[in-house]
């Protein structure tokens, strides 16, 4: 069961880690918390995303990636934070999987991996 990171250790604690891992727009932040409990947080700047469209879709991703590797059970307990940190341009039809793949990428270590925890 995926739970908002406000009602669990917050964001302050995550943003104070360094990152997990980064990509070309993106980096993820991961604190371990008690087991069976899957925090989610976003911070996706309307600067850096313009289109809300493109926000909503990123965060849907993300929390579908995050839902199927717990059914899984391929992700323990733990706070996750996803936050863009450069300027994504607009995810049209033909930039849709690119935008997926480098999501995926930042979320699991290989394509049929586990997640990176």
């Amino acid at each position: 069961m995926l739970l908002p990171l406000s009602k669990g250790p917050g964001f302050k604690g995550l943003l104070e880690i360094r990152p997990i891992r980064r990509s070309t727009w993106a980096s993820l932040h991961f604190k371990e918390t008690e087991p069976g409990s899957v925090f989610v947080g976003f911070i996706i700047p309307k600067r850096l995303v313009k289109r809300s469209v493109d926000r909503n879709l990123i965060r849907r991703w993300f929390n579908e990636m995050l839902r199927q590797a717990s059914c899984q059970n391929k992700v323990t307990g733990g706070a996750y934070l996803l936050r863009v940190t450069h300027k994504l341009p607009a995810i049209g039809f033909d930039t849709k999987k690119k935008a997926y793949r480098e999501l995926r990428a930042l979320v699991f270590l290989r394509e049929g991996g586990s997640v990176v925890s």
